[in-house]
């Protein structure tokens, strides 16, 4: 198993995996990543858990920074639901890890800490 860097290219298969999980909300879609970029203009980092060519997990992440709060890593800012959806507890805690190496660099991480469902 591995974690990447989603992109567009992964759209299709990103929103299906929400649409199918059971904790999935629309702020979980691709259409939250452009809808942020486009108003708010902060750094997306959508992080896929996937093993082989299966979605098993992801983690939407955006970069904001703030004179006020400093470097915030948030989990779907400006949307009621957020965090982590993995459909396995290998690909929850390699989204968990990948949520503290973003803290280990001096972001505030907020991800939920839910377990898989």
């Amino acid at each position: 198993m591995q974690i990447i860097t989603a992109s567009r290219t992964e759209k299709e298969k990103w929103d299906a995996f929400v649409k199918n999980h059971p904790e999935g909300s629309p702020f979980h879609l691709f259409a939250w990543y452009d809808s942020v970029i486009k108003s708010f203009g902060h750094k997306p980092y959508y992080c896929l858990a996937k093993e082989k060519d299966r979605i098993t997990g992801i983690l939407p992440l955006f970069q904001l920074k703030s004179l006020l709060f400093g470097n915030i890593i948030s989990s779907l800012p400006f949307a009621a639901y957020g965090g982590i959806l993995a459909d396995s507890d290998p690909a929850f805690q390699l989204l968990v890890e990948k949520a503290q190496y973003w803290k280990s660099l001096g972001a505030y991480s907020l991800y939920s800490t839910k377990e898989p469902a």
